[in-house]
């Protein structure tokens, strides 16, 4: 398969469409994720952060540079969502944050 030129002329016309698009498709993602980070508890925060053990997440949260986000109300403890999903895409990925993953909820 060859390429002509008029199909590499047109080539830039493409790109900036196609960036575009993705700018457009970044703002709906980011409206969601804002939408969606609600408060949970430490029974979901552990399905979503990955973590196996309630005393590992305590000790995560507490760490300094931690992408963990809680709150205390009286003796109960809320995690941000959007904390823990970040926090599971952090350690799975290899920081990088981006990508697919199984989201539990």
């Amino acid at each position: 398969m060859s390429t002509s030129l008029a199909d590499l002329a047109e080539l830039p016309a493409q790109l900036y469409a196609l960036q575009q698009q993705m700018q457009q498709m970044q703002v709906r993602l980011d409206a969601y994720v804002e939408s969606i980070d609600d408060d949970v508890d430490t029974a979901t925060a552990l399905k979503l952060t990955g973590i196996a053990s309630r005393t590992t997440l305590l000790a995560e949260r507490d760490r300094p540079g931690t992408k963990l986000a809680y709150r205390k109300e009286g003796t109960k403890c809320l995690y941000s969502r959007r904390s823990c999903i970040d926090y599971k895409l952090s350690k799975r990925l290899g920081g990088h944050g981006s990508g697919l993953m199984r989201i539990a909820g």
